[in-house]
């Protein structure tokens, strides 16, 4: 079965009902228990969060009492004044801008001594609001008013600061008053971020009533009829005090005097048996309604999503039968040792979950409790069914937005609506019960509200710490035994109190998630957490809870009792007289200012009658009888609604609900007067308005009169000042307010749009304003002669000028002459040039370009040929800057060449050669390398000097050393003893060594002689001279160095090889010999 089935298909659920089967008597509660995602659902701004972490002592430490201390008179500020607020004990004070208990807040202070300073200039003119949250004291919605407005500037004292401190409900305290814990859930406090009035237009009241099923009042006195008597022995008071005709009747007709659903109660030999059509006790106001109201809306305009609670109520087609177990006798019940949420777990054959025969439980959030997850937890005294302040799913309904201001709702499948938590209301005109039902006052001990299915009674919450048992705490279960009297108020018993609760990721508020974390105030209906009562047991009878139902005939009534509770007008069928009698209330006086209405001179005990009132005054309720005292209902004058602002204004002190007879005075806006003040009389408001102020427009603009105008110009009127000659008005004075805006006096303007000669209008337009310029332009060649000006409607003009020329930058290579920074356009002047140089002609300037003259340097005569040489390439005209090469005789060499420089002639000349310098001596060798190599084409007696010399000059050349290094030390022919061909055949060997700068050069010669490019070295043998046809270079050289110095000591052992020891000494060897020869 899914959670809207379960609900579509459930009826009014009890926990012990004859001739039901437990699948249709356990009801799930709500929508959605298992929740729908109501995304679209438009919800409010959380109101009254609590901003102080709740740390109470107890259960219900939350109840506590916060006093105020302050003064009686309104006070009126400047801005440079100081208010001070003073409070009594220790509580966290929050200030706040909206003028309601969440909103724009910030902590204004938390001591003991209670001063909070401040002045006007940090909060504003206006009014103020201050509130209290703290856990240990009462929940959020105590808050007092401080009036600011301007006035005089004396700085106030501490004792002359006054402010008004209000309940909850807007009613106005008395001086250090101690205000009650009494949060009803008005649509301004509480869980008030659901959503309000709004959406009911949206509702379908026809959504709530079960399918096929009309919504048919219950005749109470036929379905009485059906409760016949059987035999037995009632139990009386010495058996369970509840069961005493006189607590019955006190306590089923209390509860907003005894209406509502419930239409019997008795004790039998085993139960307190309620009977009733489980109805609602009251008529829910959807105004004071903070979350979402039931029936179906249209977040998208066209798909239906069911709504929760609405204030239609559907009866039930059949009367309904709660029994209660009783405290003695063999079907009584006994208590469990611990008030542990674990509490009767056993007894839950379905276990853990959610669904029928289970228990609450939800590990990821609230926890598990020994509740049941798919019926209720007790019977409320006016027959409505009650259910744990969880959902099915163990979200509190309050956070899910599915209840209303009573903490009930009828749930998606129509029927009677049932509670959620605790059915408490601080205005005593709504919901189960008040402050009006504490019978010993609020400092007494709560009512009684409802009886738990486990046995034990549920009372109501407490509104004193001075009220019997407020010292006790409650435990889990949300109950307690007072330790004073173990036999009052019945023994152990329940009672409804206020917890902090923290909203879920799945609430319904208007941000949602955002809203996640947020604290606020839940309402428990009695059972908390768990059922102190054991389940399991009743007295000497083993009954299962959940799976066996209790006999009808175990709830009848029993012949001729004479102790119980009937509805006035109905009867319980063979039952006996009452063992008390209650008297009626003679109603027939009329209230003052009213007339009798329905009421009657014999009005039944447990009865309401209804008197009306005149024109202009409001009843205060209805009149309401019980055991002979009249409650009767009073007619007041009506209050007037003055919280509307006059136009152009704010409300001020005024209110929605001003007394009749009294005035308030509203505010205007800046540069309007208020009239008086608003007065209500009978209902009927004389509002107050506000005026716009006239000005003074009677001074005279400058430079002109007052025309028309005069000291009392009126808000909306124009006036026209004069104004003198050479001026023109702007326009006309007007007055807005108290604004004036004036008139001004205007130079006039000039018409400055025609171009001056040779210029264009530039900057200038034809309404150039009195005392302002502009600025025209010139054509290229002419020059602005400065701007054009307006004086009172006279023009003075610029003009255009040729433009002259800056000439007084002297030519290069010369001087200024007479030319200067200003030549005159159409003018020349003449500049000088300096000796050498010769001026082209004349400067001169048209229209600010100047052309001017130059110097030119003059040119040389260098057609004269210098001593002992030629002219060469040198004319008569040689230019300034240039050269000329003259020639020189044989022996003679030129210095350079001739040059010219303006005019001035400078000649080369011609000198005798000098010998030139003996070439430098090689450096010495330090090493050398000796070769030899074989020659084809000549022998030794050929190979003279000149070929020798040969020899060198191309060895040389190919090993890229100066020829003078190299030494012949042996010509030998290869060829002799040998019969020769012809000469050209003749082959000779050259011994030569090559001399080197230091021994590390050998290296490279080595390369080039061993190494050989034979090919390179006979090109540049033959190139010097050689006739060779053939070469055989060498194969191997000798590399020889100077003989080493002496060492100073013998050397250590040498540890290199023995051939290259060999080597070095043969080299060493042939060095010495070479440098000896």
């Amino acid at each position: 079965m899914t959670t809207n089935d379960f609900e579509k298909n459930a009826k009014k659920a009890s926990a012990f009902s004859s001739a039901v089967s437990p699948s249709s008597k356990r009801r799930r509660r709500g929508r959605n228990d298992k929740m729908l995602d109501f995304s679209s659902f438009l919800c409010v701004a959380l109101c009254c969060v609590f901003l102080a972490s709740w740390a109470p002592t107890s259960a219900h430490a939350a109840a506590k009492a916060i006093t105020w201390a302050y003064s009686a008179q309104t006070v009126t500020m400047l801005t440079t004044d100081t208010l001070t607020i003073s409070w009594s004990n220790t509580h966290d004070v929050y200030y706040s801008t909206t003028g309601t208990c969440s909103g724009g807040t910030s902590k204004a202070a938390s001591s003991s001594s209670g001063l909070y300073t401040t002045t006007s200039g940090q909060m504003g003119v206006g009014t103020h609001y201050f509130y209290c949250s703290i856990g240990t004291h009462c929940a959020d919605g105590m808050y007092v008013t401080v009036n600011v407005t301007k006035g005089n500037s004396a700085i106030l004292n501490p004792s002359d600061v006054s402010y008004t401190a209000t309940d909850i409900n807007g009613a106005t305290k008395a001086a250090d008053w101690n205000t009650d814990c009494s949060w009803g859930g008005t649509g301004s406090c509480g869980a008030g971020y659901c959503t309000d009035m709004s959406t009911k237009p949206k509702c379908d009241a026809n959504q709530l009533k079960s399918p096929n099923v009309a919504a048919t009042s219950i005749d109470s006195a036929e379905e009485l009829a059906k409760y016949t008597a059987q035999t037995c022995t009632q139990a009386d008071s010495t058996v369970d005090e509840r069961c005493g005709a006189t607590w019955l009747n006190t306590w089923m007709s209390a509860g907003r005097l005894g209406t509502g659903g419930a239409v019997a109660a008795y004790c039998n030999d085993k139960y307190l048996v309620i009977i009733g059509t489980g109805a609602t006790g009251f008529t829910t106001n959807m105004a004071d309604i903070s979350q979402a109201p039931g029936g179906t809306y249209y977040p998208d305009g066209t798909t239906a999503t069911d709504c929760v609670t609405s204030e239609v109520t559907v009866s039930s087609p059949k009367m309904e039968t709660t029994a209660i177990p009783l405290k003695t006798g063999e079907y009584r019940y006994t208590l469990l040792d611990t008030a542990l949420g674990s509490n009767n777990f056993d007894t839950f054959s379905g276990g853990a979950g959610d669904g029928n025969t289970k228990y609450l439980c939800d590990t990821d959030a609230e926890g598990c409790f020994g509740l049941p997850s798919w019926t209720g937890v007790g019977v409320s005294t006016t027959g409505q069914s009650i259910y744990p302040l969880y959902s099915n799913v163990v979200r509190i309904t309050l956070d899910a937005c599915e209840v209303d201001s009573c903490n009930e709702h009828v749930g998606q499948g129509g029927g009677q609506p049932h509670l959620h938590g605790d059915p408490f209301h601080a205005s005593d005109t709504m919901c189960h019960y008040g402050p009006a039902n504490y019978t010993d006052g609020t400092d007494g001990h709560p009512p009684v509200i409802g009886f738990a299915y486990d046995g034990p009674t549920i009372y109501g919450r407490y509104l004193s710490t001075s009220a019997p048992g407020f010292s006790d705490g409650l435990d889990d279960c949300g109950g307690h035994e007072h330790s004073a009297d173990s036999t009052a108020y019945g023994g152990y018993h329940y009672h409804a109190q206020v917890i902090s609760a923290t909203t879920s990721s799945g609430n319904k508020g208007v941000n949602k998630n955002a809203n996640t974390g947020k604290t606020y105030p839940a309402f428990t209906p009695g059972p908390y957490k768990c059922f102190r009562g054991d389940l399991s047991k009743r007295g000497d009878a083993d009954y299962s809870y959940w799976s066996t139902n209790v006999p009808v005939q175990d709830t009848k009534p029993c012949n001729g009792m004479t102790h119980y509770w009937v509805k006035p007008g109905l009867s319980i069928p063979g039952a006996g007289t009452l063992a008390v009698t209650l008297a009626t209330c003679d109603a027939s006086a009329a209230p003052t200012n009213g007339a009798v209405g329905t009421c009657t001179s014999t009005l039944a005990s447990g009865s309401t009658c209804q008197p009306t009132c005149n024109t202009g005054y409001t009843v205060s309720g209805t009149s309401s009888c019980y055991d002979g005292t009249l409650t009767a209902a009073t007619c007041s004058a009506s209050p007037c609604d003055a919280s509307a602002a006059p136009a152009n204004g704010a409300v001020g002190t005024c209110s929605s609900t001003l007394a009749s007879g009294s005035t308030c005075q509203p505010t205007c806006n800046t540069g309007y007067t208020v009239s008086g003040t608003s007065s209500c009389t009978l209902g009927a408001l004389t509002a107050a308005t506000c005026s716009a102020n006239p000005c003074d427009a009677s001074a005279a603009p400058v430079n002109g009169a007052v025309g028309d105008c005069t000291s009392t110009l009126a808000s909306g009127s124009t006036c026209q000042p004069t104004c003198n000659t050479g001026y023109t008005v702007s326009g006309t004075s007007s007055c807005l307010a108290g604004t004036l805006t004036a008139a001004t006096c205007v130079g006039n303007p000039c018409d400055a749009s025609a171009a001056p000669t040779n210029g264009a209008v530039g900057t200038c337009t034809s309404t150039l304003a009195s005392g302002s310029t502009c600025q025209p332009t010139c054509n290229t060649g002419y020059t602005v002669s400065g701007t054009s000006s307006c004086t009172l409607g006279a023009l003075t003009a610029a003009t255009c000028s040729a433009s002259p020329c800056d000439a007084s930058a002297a030519p290069a290579n010369g001087a200024v002459g007479t030319c200067t920074s200003t030549l005159a356009s159409g003018s020349t002047c003449q500049p000088t040039c300096n000796t050498g140089y010769t001026v082209s002609g004349t400067s001169s300037c048209t229209l600010g370009a100047l052309t001017a003259a130059t110097c030119s340097a003059n040119p040389c005569d260098a057609s004269a040929a210098p001593v002992n040489g030629a002219v060469g390439d040198c004319t008569s005209t040689l230019a300034s800057g240039s050269t000329c090469q003259p020639t020189c005789n044989t022996g003679y060499t030129v210095s350079g060449t001739s040059s010219c420089l303006a005019g001035t002639f400078t000649t080369a000349e011609c000198s005798v050669a000098p010998s030139p310098p003996p070439p430098s001596p090689p450096p010495p060798a330090a090493a050398a390398v000796q070769a030899e190599m074989q020659l084809t084409g000549y022998s030794a007696a050929e190979f003279d000097d000149d070929k020798k010399t040969n020899f060198k000059t191309g060895m040389a050349k190919y090993l890229g050393v100066d020829s003078a290094a190299i030494t012949i030390t042996s010509v030998v022919d290869v060829t002799a003893g040998r019969r020769k061909l012809s000469a050209v055949d003749s082959v000779l060997k050259v011994e030569f060594t090559v001399e080197a700068t230091t021994f590390s050069d050998t290296t490279a010669l080595e390369t080039k002689l061993v190494v050989t490019d034979v090919t390179t070295m006979k090109t540049e043998l033959i190139s010097a001279g050689l006739a060779v046809s053939n070469i055989v270079a060498p194969t191997t050289i000798t590399a020889l160095a100077p003989p080493p110095s002496p060492p100073p000591s013998p050397p250590p052992p040498a540890s290199t090889s023995p051939l290259l020891s060999v080597v070095k000494l043969i080299a060493a060897t042939a060095a010495l010999a070479f440098f000896a020869c």
